[in-house]
């Protein structure tokens, strides 16, 4: 009788039925088919649906949500390390990834600056001692006499002329015009007060950078080459005036000068002339031979004659031509032929040839 029941209820539209609406990728079941829409849309669903075509077995519910939050931790680990900058201390380097970073330490550029690292600091005691000898000659008051003490590092010396060539042989320094030089351990301690008290370099004197300590003014000194002095119009005469003595100089004879002529007129008689009129100087004039009144013709051009014979004519007054005239038509072929054969060369690199048409 269950049999022919069955039938009859299937049949009705409005019997209630007790059936599930399942879902063969996640082996879950729902009461509705509206909740069962719903869940193929979750990314349950479609992530059991990948598992399905790669023949595993599909993860629950509880699975799926452990797995959702490991993968979140992960993408948050991830953009912390974006974020970090890893650096090494021995080599001074900056890397913005772990993998970067950590190819660095294996690569042996990278071990090879560790062990010069450790080699250095096993002479760290050895360095801090002359660090602190250094420290203590900083330290010692200034003696009374400057012109003992190197200006350009922290050297003292007995006497004056060590110190000078001290500073000659190991930092270049001269003192200029030494034959007029009267006082030089005076000129020494003057240029040591500019150094010591105003911290300026010798060399820029005020013209640079204004340096804040003794120590600094010495190191531009030395890293740039000014261990030496402005020996020009910006240090002051009167100063420089009180170790030099120039009173010789005026015993010397003065030249005499001529503005007309615009001459100088040396001692011993030779004369010398501006360079505006070094073509005059240059010019070698024939004299002129006295000639008597007996002896001497007259001349008539004849105009009839070509130029160049009038021209020859004018230049030998009728004789024979001098050797001057000879020298320069000479000068005058020469330069022809030297035209002509560059007007040659210009009409054969320069000319336009015509293509042959017809190649045999």
């Amino acid at each position: 009788m269950s049999a022919q029941i069955a039938p009859a209820q299937l049949s009705e539209p409005n019997h209630p039925r007790n059936t599930l609406f399942t879902c063969l990728a996640c082996h879950v079941a729902f009461p509705t088919s509206d909740r069962q829409r719903a869940h193929y849309r979750t990314d349950w669903h479609k992530y059991n649906l990948k598992r399905k075509i790669a023949n595993l077995t599909p993860l629950n519910a509880e699975q799926f949500a452990q797995k959702v939050l490991a993968q979140q931790a992960a993408g948050l680990e991830e953009q912390e390390r974006q974020g970090l900058i890893y650096e090494c201390a021995v080599c001074r380097k900056s890397y913005y990834s772990e993998n970067a970073f950590n190819n660095h330490v294996q690569s042996r550029k990278h071990k090879e600056m560790e062990q010069m690292e450790d080699e250095d600091q096993q002479s760290t005691m050895s360095i801090e001692e002359k660090i602190a000898q250094v420290q203590t000659i900083r330290e010692q008051p200034r003696g009374d006499d400057a012109s003992l003490e190197c200006l350009f590092c922290h050297q003292a010396y007995s006497d004056f002329d060590t110190n000078l060539t001290h500073m000659t042989r190991d930092h270049g320094f001269f003192l200029p015009d030494t034959e007029y030089l009267a006082d030089p351990q005076g000129l020494i301690r003057y240029l040591s007060a500019k150094i010591r008290d105003d911290h300026l370099c010798l060399y820029c004197n005020g013209r640079g950078k204004a340096w804040k300590s003794l120590d600094a003014v010495r190191a531009h000194m030395v890293d740039v080459g000014h261990c030496k002095m402005a020996y020009d119009e910006t240090e002051d005469p009167d100063q420089l005036l009180k170790y030099y003595d120039f009173g010789d100089l005026s015993s010397e004879p003065v030249m005499k000068t001529t503005n007309v002529d615009q001459e100088i007129v040396l001692p011993n008689g030779t004369q010398i002339g501006h360079r505006r009129l070094w073509y005059q100087y240059r010019q070698r004039t024939r004299p002129e031979a006295p000639v008597s009144d007996e002896t001497q013709v007259s001349t008539r051009i004849d105009p009839s004659l070509p130029r160049r014979e009038r021209r020859h004519l004018a230049i030998t007054s009728g004789q024979e031509q001098s050797e001057q005239a000879k020298q320069g038509i000479r000068e005058a072929k020469i330069r022809q032929r030297f035209q002509d054969s560059m007007s040659i060369k210009h009409n054969m690199t320069n000319t336009l040839r015509a293509r042959n048409q017809n190649p045999i």
